[in-house]
């Protein structure tokens, strides 16, 4: 199954009941695989080639090298030129961040929302503006084909004079596809080198304002808003740890020893000297003062600095309307803007986290997050904790969520071609292999695209679709980001050492954290240090959760046909 079958069935099919999903107007690819080329190749000036549908000349195809370390944005440049590589990945980024829903966007840690959604923009628009040519195309030749047939019935030509004519205009219809598809194909291909080697030359703002504001919201959410089938972590990976500290808060921790010689820690006269020992009186405290401790002092022992912040995570369904994650006001008068304004806001102010933060709820849950992004966002890992007191009794969970590299098919863009020649028998062999069927399937693939989903009427009709329904679960169900991580062997493999390697540190640094603020509220830490050890010592075998990373072979290699993603 190849990727762009894996984005159809993961981003059209299989959504729960009691979700609400827009219609897919426009299906990806086309009969005989319509997808660009994975390695095309030219001989060809560039100045003489230019982007379908747009008037600017392509740049020069830039030459990979510099500097080994991976750029920051690594992540948002392999799926910007994944966009143009892949028709129905384009398509997916269309149907999550642009078309209008009421659904919340799911969160797209260490990607640039806006920057991935204008090259996807660019991509759709030069794959419609070829297919409107091929249509053309098929125009023209259905009307000599009429012409043709209404003059042979005053004037009967030859039979072997009519064979070799059609063969004539068939062969015209055919070198025109090649032609276009070809010159689409280069375009795309070095649209994909730009998005991933040149500067962002993406816009800071797009339209319409409600978008951007979306898309900015999205780059910073601090709230995760899940379906109530799916993981309240979503976006953030796979799972590979988690632990639960359940502390006694009615003693309080004892004074200086005023036995003499050395105690053996555990032996029986250490407990019967620790019994005797005068006991303070323990602090009270909230585990929100926890949370806000963890928050500034973690990061103070961790290097380098990780990332940490409150994040709101709200279970989707019945209960999720309580939660202020939808904005009130008055409607603007466009129906597009308005569904907008009406789907669930992935960012909230402070004081909305501090409220859920103080007083949490079945519904809503704020946990301190500590986040590592390594390898250019290839890898992040977050820690994730929640503190909760209740009838003197301190408990604490923490969450390791690892998010891995990108499949290997999103990585070939490092193996195009720079040889010209290579680059243009490559086109061409692709053009002439696919040509005929997306000439054949243009003037449907017309029809579709001008059934935009940015139209009132699907407005309405998700409207509609809402009305009589009495449970209704907004939540998000998957992410683009999480949609497409990989797994990796951590023998093999740098990043799966690193993302283990601060796992660990993770873990060890909260706890001490954890030991230090208990200690300093004057609670017993016996009880912790056991249960301190327990988490810290415990073999962790991490085998079972990790696979290849590049299954495919080497990042570029371009993947057979038919091959599934993960494979």
């Amino acid at each position: 199954m190849s990727i762009d079958d894996s984005v159809r069935e993961s981003a059209g099919g299989g959504a729960p009941a009691g979700s609400i999903r827009t219609a897919d107007p426009e299906v990806a690819g086309g009969p005989g695989g319509a997808n660009p080329p994975v390695n095309p190749e030219p001989e060809v000036n560039p100045e003489t080639w230019v982007l379908s549908g747009d008037d600017q000349p392509l740049p020069e195809p830039p030459v990979p090298g510099g500097s080994g370390v991976p750029p920051d944005d690594l992540v948002t440049r392999l799926l910007c030129a994944a966009t143009y590589l892949r028709d129905s990945f384009a398509d997916a980024v269309a149907r999550d961040l642009l078309w209008p829903s009421l659904v919340a966007m799911g969160p797209l840690w260490q990607v640039d929302a806006s920057r991935l959604l204008q090259h996807a923009r660019r991509a759709r628009a030069a794959r419609r503006a070829r297919d409107r040519r091929l249509a053309a195309v098929v125009g023209c030749l259905l009307l000599t084909v009429l012409v043709w047939g209404g003059l042979s019935l005053s004037h009967p030509m030859n039979p072997i004079a009519g064979a070799i004519l059609a063969l004539l205009l068939l062969g015209w219809a055919y070198c025109c596809a090649v032609a276009l598809t070809a010159r689409h194909y280069l375009a795309a291909r070095r649209a994909a080198l730009a998005a991933f080697y040149d500067p962002d030359d993406t816009e800071p703002d797009i339209e319409p304002p409600s978008l951007d504001l979306a898309l900015k919201e999205l780059n910073q959410a601090n709230v995760v808003f899940a379906e109530a089938e799916s993981s309240p972590f979503l976006g953030s990976g796979s799972e590979i740890d988690h632990w639960a500290l359940t502390i006694d808060l009615s003693r309080g921790s004892t004074g200086s020893s005023t036995s003499a010689g050395a105690v053996v820690p555990g032996s029986r006269s250490h407990q019967r000297e620790h019994s005797q020992r005068e006991h303070k009186q323990p602090d009270a405290f909230t585990g929100a003062d926890l949370q806000e401790y963890l928050m500034t002092a973690v990061p103070e022992v961790v290097q380098p600095r990780p990332a940490s912040g409150h994040r709101l995570h709200v279970r989707g369904g019945t209960t999720a309307p309580i939660v202020d994650l939808f904005r009130s006001g008055p409607l603007v008068p466009d129906l597009i803007d308005a569904m907008r304004f009406r789907r669930p806001v992935t960012r909230v102010s402070p004081e909305v986290i501090q409220r859920y933060l103080n007083e949490p709820n079945e519904a809503a849950r704020v946990y301190t997050y500590f986040q590592h992004s390594a390898w250019g966002g290839q890898v992040v890992i977050t820690l994730f904790v929640r503190a909760l007191v209740s009838n003197r009794t301190l408990f604490v969970e923490g969450r390791v969520y690892a998010l891995r590299p990108l499949v290997g098919r999103f990585y070939e863009v490092r193996g195009l071609s720079q040889r010209r020649w290579v680059e243009l028998s490559q086109v061409l062999r692709q053009a002439r292999a696919n040509a005929l069927a997306l000439l054949v399937a243009s003037p449907n693939r017309v029809r579709r695209a001008m059934q935009n989903p940015l139209r009132p009427i699907e407005v309405r009709r998700i409207d509609r679709e809402i009305h009589g329904r009495r449970d209704l679960d907004f939540g998000a169900n998957h992410t683009l980001r999480e949609q497409f991580a990989a797994h990796f062997d951590p023998g093999d493999h740098f990043p799966a050492m690193d993302e283990r390697m601060y796992h660990q540190i993770f873990n060890r640094r909260v706890l001490e954290c954890i030991g230090e603020f208990l200690a300093a509220k004057n609670i017993d830490t016996v009880e912790f240090a056991h249960q301190q050890a327990s988490i810290v010592n415990r073999a962790v075998y991490l085998g079972d959760l990790y696979g290849p990373l590049n299954r495919s072979g080497q990042p570029g290699e371009v993947p057979p046909p038919g091959a599934d993603p993960g494979d």
